[in-house]
């Protein structure tokens, strides 16, 4: 999955201090997702038909790794959202309330006072 942990001075660590940070990597390209509005999740829609059944996911750039990524799925079964999409559920599918919404947009934006 395209979901990564590493460090890198170019990334946010979401603390006060260097550490490392979670990155997002396209499955096809192996490059960084730098623009969340250019990339997609997509998965073989046949695994998820069932309640309670899990798929595993690709995480990749619009355009030819998209493409690449319905070709090696296969078009009957290829399922496709928006990367935004895959962030605000993995916070709302976590219970997450607004506090822990509003503390992570600080952390984004590296506003230590403000947390305290």
């Amino acid at each position: 999955m395209g979901i990564h942990v590493g460090v890198d001075d170019a990334k946010t660590a979401l603390g006060p201090s260097a550490g490392a940070s979670a990155v997002a990597v396209c499955d096809i390209c192996e490059r960084l997702i730098a623009e969340p509005g250019l990339a997609m999740y997509a998965w073989d829609s046949s695994e998820t038909n069932v309640p309670g059944r899990w798929a595993d996911f690709v995480v990749v750039h619009k355009g030819e790794c998209r493409d690449a990524a319905e070709a090696k799925i296969g078009s009957e079964h290829y399922a496709d959202m928006a990367f935004y999409h895959l962030l605000a559920s993995l916070v709302a599918n976590t219970g997450a309330d607004p506090k822990v919404i509003a503390e992570l947009r600080l952390r984004m934006e590296g506003d230590w006072e403000a947390l305290g």
